[in-house]
């Protein structure tokens, strides 16, 4: 047991000390500002960077291709087909413009109408909603458009920026905060959702926008550096497998631990480890 902690912990350490230049690589550059939102097409070939008035049409290679006035929209893609929110508006459309989810009942729709980043996976999906630090309103939510009703997932006051479903019903999502950026992974199991890893740095990348999976690559904007970079999902994944072990063993050994590293009961006198901190029993 105790050369299995020390085994995963030093994976763990490892993945989570990764430097911006051996994760996150830099695609293109473009001379865009303030950008809210952030999406590309199924192919990864064109980027489409939203500011508050704003939409432009960039290449893979940095080139502004169009510049048109658009409020902020967010989108993701699924199985050939882009879902797309446009800031203020109940429903959520195709590429072609057709309506997909449009929620009549007005409380309900007020989640939508309130959501920023979004992502759709297995006929689902899944948003998170601003409406102010103080309203319960403000969080994550899932929605089966064969439904009526969103379901109200968990509270997140920090402003999300970007969201993604892998595999295995673990979502990662990406915010900004005072000293960079951070990503956290939740996951929906037996208890209903619950954070996996929460709230790990983000490479040193700062003001980051959106999050985009291609294939076996993510994409991120930061408009600190207006640089659009790539990270591998395997990176993700990694973490995420490690981190679900050490729960997992965690769960077994009730979360304490002899000084040596062997599962304790915590029934005896004596200094243990607990949550990562010393506990005395007396």
């Amino acid at each position: 047991m105790k050369k299995l902690l020390l085994v995963l912990a030093a994976t763990f350490s490892a993945a989570m000390n990764a430097q911006t230049t051996e994760v996150a690589t830099p695609l293109f550059s473009a001379n865009v500002k303030d950008v809210v939102s952030m999406y590309c097409d199924e192919n990864a070939e064109t980027f489409y960077l939203h500011t508050e008035s704003t939409k432009y049409t960039v290449s893979k290679e940095g080139e502004v291709l169009f510049e048109e006035p658009s409020k902020p929209i967010w989108a993701c893609w699924e199985n050939g087909t882009m879902y797309a929110h446009v800031e203020g508006d109940p429903c959520i459309l195709n590429q072609k413009g057709d309506t997909i989810v449009n929620i009549e009942n007005a409380r309900s729709a007020y989640y939508l109408t309130v959501a920023k980043p979004m992502c759709y996976k297995d006929g689902v999906f899944y948003w998170w909603s601003w409406a102010g630090i103080s309203s319960k309103s403000t969080g994550f939510y899932s929605f089966n458009k064969d439904k009526e009703m969103p379901s109200y997932t968990m509270t997140c006051l920090s402003q999300c920026v970007g969201l993604v479903v892998m595999d295995n019903n673990r979502v990662l999502c990406t915010f900004n905060v005072e000293d960079g950026a951070v990503y956290s992974l939740f996951f929906n199991n037996e208890r209903g959702w619950d954070w996996e890893s929460n709230l790990q740095d983000l490479f040193g990348l700062k003001a980051v926008v959106g999050l985009a999976l291609v294939g076996d690559v993510f994409y991120i904007w930061s408009d600190d550096t207006h640089t659009m970079y790539t990270i591998p999902k395997s990176y993700f994944s990694g973490v995420a497998g490690v981190q679900t072990l050490i729960m997992e063993t965690n769960a077994q050994a009730d979360g304490t631990y002899t000084l040596d590293g062997r599962p304790g009961n915590g029934t005896q006198k004596g200094i243990y480890i607990k949550d990562g901190k010393k506990v005395l029993l007396k």
